[in-house]
């Protein structure tokens, strides 16, 4: 078991370094867009599909707290909430459970950050057409290479591809993309 733990762990390190090396810019585009929104009393909307939602969740938990300094909150939240629960409840094949609550409570130069994990689905899609709709900023942040949601990027768009095709590899390197971001945003706005 112990050599089954090392590799593990060897896997995850190697995935990391790629990301590291290939995601750096994708990651710094992501947070000059999210800041931008902040610095013009926009908002951070963030959802993910499936497992991905306890991310969004974290994501905006640390927007509104803090990652590692003391800093006003900064407005984010995330779209799956109770009244989207319902929503699921009423209707499990709905694909505006996201694109619902973007429609009336999203404005011009906000960002939505879509969380993706490997079950892509329809109301991720529509969150994202919807949010271009509306001019908001989209920060797409998938679980592999492929593009599943277009062929091109919109203007205001910006995509980060984990480096991996293992489901398990990605949601780890998404917490670190999620920090990573999140302090890079509080660099931006309240200095190193």
């Amino acid at each position: 078991m112990q050599t089954r733990i090392n590799q593990l762990f060897e896997q995850s390190v190697k995935c990391h370094q790629d990301a590291g090396d290939n995601l750096g810019d994708s990651l710094i585009t992501a947070s000059e867009l999210m800041a931008e929104s902040l610095l013009t009393e926009k908002k951070i909307m963030s959802c993910g599909g499936g497992s991905a939602n306890s991310f969004s969740q974290y994501f905006c938990y640390t927007l509104l707290n803090q990652l590692e300094r003391e800093r006003p909150a900064l407005p984010a939240f995330n779209l799956c909430s109770e009244s989207a629960l319902s929503s699921i409840t009423e209707n499990p094949d709905s694909s505006e459970l996201f694109s619902n609550q973007i429609q009336a409570l999203g404005y011009a130069g906000d960002t939505l950050l879509v969380i993706a994990n490997a079950e892509q689905n329809a109301s991720l899609h529509q969150a994202i057409h919807t949010a271009e709709q509306r001019q908001i900023n989209v920060v797409l942040l998938n679980c592999n290479q492929e593009r599943w949601w277009d062929n091109e990027p919109a203007e205001n768009r910006v995509e980060v591809f984990s480096p991996t095709d293992s489901p398990v590899l990605a949601q780890q390197l998404h917490l670190v993309a999620l920090q990573t971001i999140c302090e890079l945003i509080e660099n931006q706005l309240f200095g190193e």
